[in-house]
């Protein structure tokens, strides 16, 4: 605050400093999601075939998949919500800071934005709903609908997943800016401003940066394993044939 003189302002540059210091991690995830829904792609016909063939045997079905995903390599990346969880601390702090905080009281930020630790407070409504947990509207807050519109937004712009419980998830996620919007419909305006700017910046670096610079999807060539774990593998192999022989055998 002391180089901007604005909170709101500073609220903004450190969201941008965050998502730039995050952002060699969150390519690292994207190219590992991206390789995945590729590898996932080229498996969906076998996959197709799978379902035919153990129709109306759901744990058969399950099993062979799980193989197949093995044999190919298809395993979803564990990195892929570390970005998030890396910006919950500051989420959370921010959520604290803005509630406790006496720095951000009385702070104005742009128009009739005048305190961030309180709502925009566009426009005094005093609408009576009559409805539960909602009762009586007094103002006319913008900034939370922006943030749910931005959110939303956002979703629609993200890569749809080929497979088909991660498009099941993307679905589901539509229904949470609502939601939070819901919830933080009368909290303070510096987080909002927080959440709008995080959400501005996601929108542009899937529409801007990642069409200028695109995700490398190739799945590169599983390199053959040498030395002391090719040996092991090799003596695992060999074992786990000479069971199957041996069952073979026993149910002869």
């Amino acid at each position: 605050e002391g180089l901007t003189r604005n909170w709101g302002v500073a609220i903004i540059l450190m969201t941008i400093g965050i998502r730039l210091v995050l952002f060699p991690l969150n390519r690292r995830s994207q190219t590992a999601m991206a390789r995945y829904q590729n590898v996932m792609k080229r498996m969906q016909p076998k996959i197709e075939e799978l379902k035919k063939k153990y129709e109306g045997d759901t744990d058969k079905q399950r099993k062979a998949q799980a193989e197949l995903m093995q044999k190919e390599g298809a395993m979803p990346p564990l990195g892929g919500c570390l970005p998030i969880f890396v910006q919950l601390p500051v989420f959370f702090g921010l959520f604290t800071a803005v509630r406790t905080s006496f720095d951000l009281r009385q702070q104005r930020f742009a128009g009739w934005i005048t305190d961030l630790s309180k709502p925009d407070q566009l426009l005094r409504l005093d609408l009576h709903t009559g409805l539960p947990l909602i009762g009586t509207i007094e103002y006319l807050n913008l900034l939370p609908p922006l943030m749910v519109a931005l959110w939303v937004g956002q979703q629609m712009v993200m890569p749809k997943p080929a497979d088909e419980q991660a498009r099941r998830m993307q679905k589901m996620m539509m229904f949470m800016p609502v939601v939070m919007g819901f919830f933080l419909y009368n909290y303070a305006s510096g987080l909002s401003l927080y959440m709008i700017t995080q959400s501005f910046l996601g929108i542009f670096e899937i529409s801007v940066i990642k069409k200028v610079w695109p995700v490398d999807d190739r799945v590169p060539e599983k390199k053959k394993a040498t030395g002391f774990l090719a040996r092991l593998a090799e003596k695992q192999a060999e074992q786990m044939k000479r069971v199957k022989e041996l069952r073979g055998h026993q149910s002869a």
